[in-house]
């Protein structure tokens, strides 16, 4: 019976190391491979399979201590040191594993900077990398430079400190859209120049009017602005020299444009008959016409055409950022390129004034702006403050000196 009793002992031992070697192979072995093959098509589930791993062989140590102490201390020590051989194979698995996985990921990561391999070839990642990277940086250095000037002379800016609710702009979708657009062709200038020095004005051009039209533009403004606005830069308005008091102000936007073969005293007679034509546009409205040979009054297909339109403007900077002297306004700064190609001749001229200023006083601000015209210059602005007028001239034919060839009612 003892003999009987003492061998039955020795097979409950020995089935129980057996079955203690298989499932601790299970754990230690099959089951984080399973997970590791399982999260290796599944990126997201890494960091779940590390984890149940963890658990699940906390638990099995867990069930294995307790059961220990009911078998033979040697069957027990010779189990333990098994068990401690297969958990410093897996530290090791596990380790080398995440290793060469985070080498992965963080070689193949956008923004990571990419260090010169002795063995790096011409067609490796990081070879790549690296190009991609310094062409990229180079082109968005252009673009910052250009956006910070266009900013500043838009009346925006971006700040690091902290910005007043009246100063906050959430978005570039809250600028005021004609500052706005004026931003986006700076940027879209900027590009253009670096990726493609030798395109012609009429090319970056087109491709500025193609980004404002499509929508790109603003897109990419919105997306360096929101990136910028991550790094703890805020855009806020730039209200310091503006008088509140003077809001909203009115503006008026005149465009003339005349068939090549036009005579110049139709396009001055055009230009005087305008300054009557303003009174009767109201606020926010938008005239258009024409007029024919010798001043006759005509529809869009006359050889002279034009458009008025008056509108207001409820914060600063209005039409000139900068609120005194001699410089041209944003809004005219893109006339040059955007007129070069037209053979006729084309004038804008802009004119602004405080809610007080009266439609004589708006008027009174054109006459100048007519005689300035007809004497020859191209372009000229002249600026008090929140009022005064700017314009533009696209025309190689109009004669200097040639005041004579209009008169003021």
């Amino acid at each position: 019976m003892n003999q009987l009793s003492v061998s039955a002992t020795d097979d409950v031992i020995n089935s129980f190391g057996v079955m203690t070697a298989v499932l601790s192979f299970c754990v230690f072995i099959i089951l984080p491979a399973l997970f590791f093959i399982l999260s290796s098509k599944k990126e997201k589930l890494s960091g779940l399979g590390v984890n149940l791993t963890a658990c699940i062989i906390a638990g099995w140590l867990l069930c294995y201590g307790i059961a220990a102490q009911f078998f033979d201390k040697t069957v027990i020590h010779s189990l333990s040191l098994f068990h401690l051989g297969m958990m410093a194979l897996l530290i090791t698995v596990i380790y080398l594993w995440l290793k060469r996985r985070s080498g992965k990921s963080m070689e193949g990561c956008y923004g990571m900077p990419v260090d010169e391999r002795p063995d790096e070839k011409l067609t490796d990642m990081t070879t790549a990398m690296y190009l991609w990277q310094q062409s990229g940086i180079s082109c968005t250095l252009r673009m910052l430079e250009s956006l910070e000037t266009s900013l500043k002379r838009a009346g925006y800016g971006l700040t690091r400190e902290k910005v007043g609710p009246d100063e906050y702009v959430p978005g570039v979708g809250d600028m005021n859209p004609h500052l706005r657009d004026q931003v986006i062709t700076d940027l879209i200038r900027a590009r253009e120049h670096f990726w493609a020095p030798q395109q012609s004005d009429e090319e970056v051009a087109a491709a500025v009017r193609l980004a404002l039209t499509s929508g790109h533009g603003q897109w990419i403004l919105d997306d360096v602005i929101s990136n910028l606005k991550k790094r703890g830069f805020w855009l806020r308005k730039i209200t310091s020299g503006h008088t509140p008091a003077a809001y909203p102000l009115k503006q008026v936007i005149i465009d003339l444009e005349a068939e090549p073969d036009t005579a110049f005293s139709d396009i001055a007679y055009a230009l005087n008959r305008l300054e009557k034509c303003v009174p009767f546009v109201g606020d926010n409205g938008l005239e258009k016409g024409g007029f024919g040979q010798g001043g006759v009054s005509g529809d869009a297909s006359a050889p002279v055409r034009y458009s008025i339109q008056c509108r207001t403007c409820e914060e600063p900077p209005g039409f000139f950022p900068e609120r005194g002297g001699f410089a041209i306004p944003p809004l005219l700064s893109g006339m040059k390129v955007a007129t070069k190609d037209k053979t006729g001749t084309v004038i804008r001229i802009l004119l602004q004034g405080r809610h007080e200023t009266s439609t004589d006083a708006l008027t009174g601000l054109l006459q100048d702006a007519v005689f300035k015209i007809v004497c020859g210059a191209r372009e000229h602005a002249d600026i008090d403050g929140d009022v005064g007028y700017a314009f533009y001239v696209h025309d190689p034919v109009i004669p200097v000196n040639s005041a004579s060839s209009i008169t003021h009612p």
